[in-house]
C-alpha cells in the first residue's frame, strides 16, 4: 500500500514539476496533477494490457518500437482534462509528451528500486 501512495506521490510532484520547467506544458493546481495521474494509472492498469495485446503484430513489426506511440497516445488522452494544457504544434506536443514519459518511467523505476513495501 505504502508503495501504491508512494507512486502518486512521486508522480504528482514529477509532473507538477515538468509544468514548470517545460513551456508547453501547463499544470492549473496540485489538484489537476493528481486528477491526471489518477487518469493516467487507470489508462495504464485498464486499458494499456488490452491496447498491448491487440498491438503486438505492430510491436513486432516495429521492433518494439510502436510501444512509444502507445504510450504517447495514453498520456495524450490523459491531458484531455481541465487544468492540464499541452500547447504547441505537433512536434512541440509530441517532445513534450515524449519527455513527460520518460520522467514518469523513471521517477516509477526509483520508487520501485529505493521504496519497499
Amino acid at each position: 500500500m505504502f508503495r501504491i501512495l508512494s507512486h502518486f506521490v512521486v508522480n504528482i510532484l514529477l509532473v507538477y514539476l515538468l509544468s514548470l520547467i517545460l513551456p508547453s506544458f501547463e499544470v492549473a493546481d496540485v489538484t489537476a496533477a493528481f486528477v491526471f495521474v489518477v487518469i493516467l494509472s487507470i489508462i495504464n492498469f485498464i486499458v494499456m494490457p488490452v491496447v498491448r495485446v491487440l498491438a503486438l503484430p505492430l510491436t513486432l513489426l516495429t521492433f518494439g518500437l510502436f510501444n512509444i506511440v502507445i504510450n504517447l497516445i495514453a498520456i495524450w488522452i490523459a491531458t484531455n482534462i481541465d487544468g492540464i494544457t499541452v500547447s504547441g504544434d505537433f512536434a512541440e506536443k509530441t517532445i513534450t509528451l515524449l519527455i513527460i514519459s520518460v520522467v514518469l518511467s523513471i521517477g516509477h523505476s526509483f520508487v520501485s528500486k529505493y521504496i519497499e513495501d
